[in-house]
């Protein structure tokens, strides 16, 4: 597996559970065409990292354990994530991202319109 790099737009990520082929286990890897941190999610919606973070727990779709966070079992394997072990906060997919502002939006939290130019 090639090392992920903060700046990268294309990141490589194992999808859990590992899947079965020819009765041996195997992990299987997918492209993340570009992955983003819970700050830039936050960031998006006037939060800081500390409050979106207590935010996913009290919604139960992480928690922290070791020093790390994790996805609860029912959110791991489906594409949310890129798993980094070396970092304490989750770094997540396109499809992490919408999911995270689905659940904001539908508990009344608004996305900041950034002006460009």
């Amino acid at each position: 597996m090639k090392n992920i790099e903060k700046d990268k737009l294309t990141a490589v990520i194992s999808v859990e559970p590992p899947f079965e082929e020819n009765g041996q286990m195997s992990s299987v890897t997918v492209l993340a065409d570009k992955v983003y941190s819970t700050t830039d999610i936050a960031k998006d919606y006037r939060m800081d990292i500390w409050s979106l973070n207590k935010y996913l727990e009290y919604r139960n779709v992480q928690y922290f354990d070791k020093n790390k966070y994790h996805l609860y079992g029912k959110f791991r394997g489906k594409g949310l994530v890129v798993d980094i072990p070396t970092m304490k906060y989750l770094r997540w997919t396109e499809k992490g991202k919408k999911f995270v502002e689905f659940m904001l939006e539908q508990d009344g939290y608004e996305k900041v319109v950034r002006k460009h130019g």
